[in-house]
């Protein structure tokens, strides 16, 4: 399938708020290069509009690297704009604070951190499974035995909790997700359980 050169043309401005989700396609061309079989598939999604473009395996890891970088910004996290938007999320599900929003973000962008820094590693895309394990690590890490009772105060209990975030996250515009990834992905899965 051909695309249209219009969409192959950046829509935002550099310092918005963007996040990125990553996976795998087959037969594209890399849009920075040329090269024919881009197999690395990005969706753009600045302000709730999206935008796609197909990336060959030797260009995409440095883009990667400057897609967690605007990822680590501080309007993503506790700017201006990003209260403003959660505060939106919040006046209709009133269960989870900012900070649970920006755990949240913070995990998924270690666990993109992590995966990038492998070598030769494909891009990320985190399943609901390595997102939980990926909070559950970072909870962990950063509050050891008061783990459960910090995420408590914030609102974030259950892997579904977990995913009524990400699920927030993504109609707001923040992260993208693949159309087969249901919030349901998310409920059952083991989180904090047993000795932290």
């Amino acid at each position: 399938m051909a695309r249209d050169a219009s969409m192959q043309k950046p829509k935002s401005k550099p310092g918005r708020n963007i996040t990125e989700s990553l996976y795998n396609i087959k037969g594209m061309t890399c849009c920075k290069c040329g090269a024919p079989n881009a197999t690395i598939h990005l969706t753009q999604v600045v302000s709730g509009e999206s935008e796609t473009r197909d990336y060959c395996e030797k260009c995409a890891p440095n883009l990667i690297k400057e897609s967690l970088k605007k990822l680590k910004r501080p309007a993503m996290e506790g700017g201006v704009q990003f209260q403003a938007r959660i505060e939106k999320i919040q006046s209709s599900d009133p269960r989870f604070t900012r900070k649970a929003y920006e755990f949240v973000l913070k995990s998924l962008n270690h666990a993109l951190e992590k995966e990038t820094a492998k070598a030769g590693a494909s891009p990320p895309h985190r399943t609901a499974r390595q997102l939980i394990e990926a909070c559950e690590s970072l909870a962990k890490r950063s509050y050891g035995k008061e783990a459960r009772a910090q995420l408590k105060a914030w609102g974030i209990q259950t892997s579904g909790d977990i995913g009524d975030i990400v699920f927030h996250l993504v109609e707001n515009g923040f992260l993208g997700k693949k159309p087969e990834e249901t919030r349901a992905d998310f409920d059952g899965v083991p989180f904090l359980e047993g000795e932290v």
